[in-house]
């Protein structure tokens, strides 16, 4: 969904900042995801309705108590719904 130049998604979270094409290649790549994840320091939360994944966030450990929102999306056309607590399902 990131990856489509003309959607939404890239519109809105991308273009619209000025985020270079480079770093969102990068960034939100599979093998990046997935070095995130095996790291052992990071943290992924989804955002579910109706078993469908509406936006995902991670969290990466910095220090013992201290953590850091690395990323968080919600795609556009869920944006203006309400994410409660209720949505959310932690990896």
């Amino acid at each position: 969904m990131i990856r489509d130049r003309d959607g939404e998604a890239y519109r809105e979270n991308v273009s619209k900042f000025g985020i270079p094409d480079e770093y969102v290649t990068r960034a939100f790549s599979e093998a990046a995801l997935i070095a995130a994840s095996n790291s052992g320091n990071s943290k992924f939360y989804l955002a579910l309705e109706n078993d469908k994944i509406i936006g995902f966030a991670q969290m990466v450990e910095q220090q013992e108590s201290i953590a850091e929102l690395d990323r968080l999306i919600v795609f556009p056309e869920h944006v203006v719904e309400e994410l409660e607590h209720n949505y959310c399902v932690k990896l």
